[in-house]
């Protein structure tokens, strides 16, 4: 695992973009976080980067983003899907992702999120075989999830 997926690191990006505290731990090798998979690609298009993100994560980073109330992040969560703002809001978690998962030399941004099992073979394999660094993430005022970082 690279440095640069350090919880440290993994806090600093989130708790910028949220304003809020987030508590993040693991970073370890661990089995990837199964919900969505946020797929980046080079300028060639290429599949370069993937996060593995929980219903959880997915949810409260996205109502904590613009403060939409916890209750709306927990209905999603229990409904299994974002809603249209919550979705937007995610997007936008996952587009800040991309300078952390971007190489020297080789910037990498953001191609689409997608359920798991509608992700490319490319993206699935990327996030399996890399030993992703998986980490919980909990955001203050909204709680616990599991993303995971493969690049």
């Amino acid at each position: 695992m690279s440095s640069k997926f350090s919880p440290t690191v993994v806090a600093e990006v989130i708790e910028t973009l949220l304003g809020r505290d987030v508590t993040v731990k693991g970073g370890a090798a661990g089995k990837p976080a199964d919900s969505l998979i946020a797929v980046y690609v080079t300028p060639e298009k290429a599949i370069a980067a993937c996060v593995g993100a929980s219903m959880e994560f997915a949810c409260y980073s996205a109502a904590a983003l613009s403060l939409v109330p916890r209750e709306v992040a927990e209905a999603d969560v229990r409904a299994g899907r974002l809603s249209d703002v919550l979705d937007e809001n995610f997007r936008e978690v996952m587009n800040v992702f991309g300078g952390m998962l971007s190489k020297a030399g080789s910037r990498v941004v953001l191609d689409r999120i997608v359920p798991v099992g509608e992700a490319p073979a490319e993206a699935v394999k990327l996030l399996n075989e890399t030993v992703p660094a998986t980490f919980e993430v909990d955001v203050g005022g909204y709680g616990k999830g599991r993303i995971s970082l493969g690049a």
